[in-house]
């Protein structure tokens, strides 16, 4: 999803489609939410097999 949106906005930039002040600003404010997702969901994901390798359901 990150990857997608990153080409995406390549693509305007390189068409020459500049943008204006607020629109570049929500566009930051996405990247930076979409990243902080992705960050969260990862150390969720951390934190489940290390719980699950405390409680020894992982052999």
């Amino acid at each position: 999803m990150i990857k997608t949106y990153f080409k995406e906005a390549a693509g305007i930039f390189f068409r020459k489609k500049y943008l204006e002040w607020p629109e570049y600003l929500d566009r930051i404010s996405k990247i930076e939410h979409l990243m902080f997702i992705n960050k969260t969901s990862q150390e969720s994901i951390n934190n489940y097999w290390k719980k699950e390798a405390k409680n020894g359901s992982i052999r």
